[in-house]
């Protein structure tokens, strides 16, 4: 009896476990749905000079003509 206790705790432990997983995995899904979501409004948009512009800004650290860009931190 006490063995068939024993291991009845131990499934319980490696069900919440399991449960704790899936709802982990179930995040990181609905984030990249997310981030997939954004991509596919980018994409239905087009490339527009707004975006265009703000890439290169974000990726490649261009500015316009005639703007200064003030380092912040060290």
């Amino acid at each position: 009896m006490t063995a068939a206790g024993w291991r009845l705790y131990v499934l319980q432990d490696q069900l919440e476990s399991a449960r704790q997983e899936r709802d982990a995995v179930a995040a990181e899904v609905e984030i990249q749905r997310q981030k997939n979501d954004a991509l596919a409004a980018d994409i239905a948009e087009g490339a527009t000079q707004e975006k265009m512009q703000e890439i290169a800004r974000r990726e490649l650290g261009w500015v316009l003509p005639g703007e200064y860009v003030f380092p912040i931190g060290s």
